[in-house]
Order: C-alpha cells, then sequence, then structure tokens
C-alpha cells in the first residue's frame, strides 16, 4: 500500500561491504546496498560500488564504478544550466577517480 502523504520513518540502507587485499599496496572492495523507503516502495532502490585502491607514501588513490537501478521517473532533475531543457538521471553510473591526502 502507497500513501502519498506518508512519512519514511522506518526506511532503512543495508550495506554489504568485501575489501579484497590484492598487493602489498593495493586492494579492490566491491560494495552493494539496498535502500527501503517505508510507504513509498517506488523510491526503493540497490545501488553498487567497485573501487580499486592504491597507497602511496602521503597519498591514497581510488579509482571508482558507481551505479544504480534508481528509478528515473523519482530521480531525474531538470538541468538548470545554460537555460537548457535536458534531465539529468542522479542513478547513471558513473567512474571516478580520487585522491586522499594521509595526514
Amino acid at each position: 500500500m502507497v500513501r502519498l502523504n506518508g512519512s519514511s520513518i522506518g526506511s532503512f540502507y543495508c550495506e554489504f561491504n568485501w575489501e579484497i587485499a590484492l598487493y602489498k599496496k593495493t586492494a579492490l572492495t566491491l560494495r552493494a546496498g539496498y535502500q527501503s523507503v517505508s510507504h513509498y516502495p517506488q523510491l526503493s532502490y540497490f545501488d553498487c560500488l567497485i573501487m580499486l585502491t592504491y597507497q602511496f607514501e602521503w597519498f591514497e588513490a581510488n579509482l571508482c564504478f558507481v551505479g544504480t537501478n534508481a528509478k528515473r521517473d523519482f530521480y531525474d532533475l531538470p538541468n538548470h544550466a545554460y537555460h537548457s531543457y535536458e534531465r539529468i538521471h542522479l542513478g547513471n553510473p558513473s567512474v571516478n577517480l580520487r585522491f586522499t591526502h594521509k595526514f
């Protein structure tokens, strides 16, 4: 039953992580998650992350793939940049490169 004006109290996020040491300073991380939204099942979604990490002396480099099956009808936003009429889908798969400085 969907209550269009109900609250989302009782929603939960469940996450499973697995990190594999490949070499001395290299690791592979796999993550799968599920977001359940109470009273709004159409907003619930699965997500995944695959991340390769290499540790340098002063920083860490990560290469990540992130994806989800979030429904476009609920997670699309208008792109207001330059008066564009395109829509941005927040659930598009993406590849990210990140550098983190260690102190």
